[in-house]
């Protein structure tokens, strides 16, 4: 049975695993006053990981794959990843779809 978060805030650290693919868009930082952007898809069975505590009166949380370092090639394209501003990436998820396509494995 998978826990629904009703009204629950999702907090840093908390561990989710994908129970379908989730097509989402993949957010990329840069260390500059920038963000850019792309489609993607996380795999079912992915596990992520909450980054930032949700903020009470948003939908959404940020999060990244467990296996952060492996996933980089699949949702960030090479011509970004290597420009030696790239500083990352994430995602933002709707804490609605924890229960439906994401599972709650550690609440904190």
């Amino acid at each position: 049975m998978v826990a629904q978060m009703e009204g629950t805030t999702v907090k840093n650290g908390d561990r989710f695993r994908t129970l379908c693919n989730i097509e989402t868009v993949a957010l990329v930082q840069w260390k500059a006053p920038a963000t850019s952007s792309g489609p993607c898809e996380i795999p079912a069975g992915t596990f992520l990981v909450a980054n930032h505590d949700q903020k009470e009166d948003r939908p959404g949380f940020s999060c990244i794959p467990e296996d952060y370092e492996a996933f980089t090639a699949v949702v960030v394209p090479e011509w970004e990843r290597f420009q030696e501003k790239f500083d990352g990436y994430y995602f933002v998820l709707h804490s609605a779809d924890i229960g439906t396509k994401l599972e709650l494995i550690d609440p904190k």
